[in-house]
């Protein structure tokens, strides 16, 4: 588990369709199953068609022009509803489509990214803090939130 859901302050970042945002983490010895990603979204009045949650591993270093990424998309993960959480945010769930298992020491990026039309809304809120509950001898990758999508 890798979570900052409950750490101190936040930065609301819009998904438009020129930008997204990713959070990396980085496996550990053992294999894992990803049942599900919990989003804290601001403007959230359900799901749209525009707004995608995927999971990307870091591909071969080199295979993109710098300053990028090498990003390659392992599986988008689906919109399975609203989590109680009060306030003007909501936490919603997502789920891949079936059994997603994440290899040993392997870096993963989980990403927000827009499709065109993307007004902007729902808003994907990251904790301003650098502070992350990590399972067993995982690693945040990079704490900071990276651009992903064009």
């Amino acid at each position: 588990m890798v979570s900052n859901l409950h750490a101190a302050g936040n930065d609301i970042q819009p998904i438009f369709r020129t930008n997204g945002f990713a959070v990396g983490f980085l496996t550990g010895a053992g294999s894992y199953n990803l049942d599900s990603v919990k989003l804290l979204e601001y403007g959230y009045a359900g799901p749209v068609s525009y707004f995608h949650v995927e999971l990307y591993s870091l591909g071969p270093l080199g295979s993109v022009p710098a300053p990028g990424w090498p990003l390659v998309p392992v599986a988008e993960l689906a919109n399975a509803g609203t989590v109680p959480s009060g306030g003007s945010t909501t936490l919603v769930q997502y789920n891949p489509a079936g059994p997603l298992t994440l290899s040993p020491s392997q870096v993963y990026f989980i990403g927000v990214t827009g499709d065109a039309g993307s007004p902007g809304v729902p808003s994907a809120i990251f904790a301003s803090s650098e502070s992350y509950t990590l399972g067993g001898d995982w690693q945040i990758h990079r704490v900071h939130n990276q651009p992903v999508g064009t």
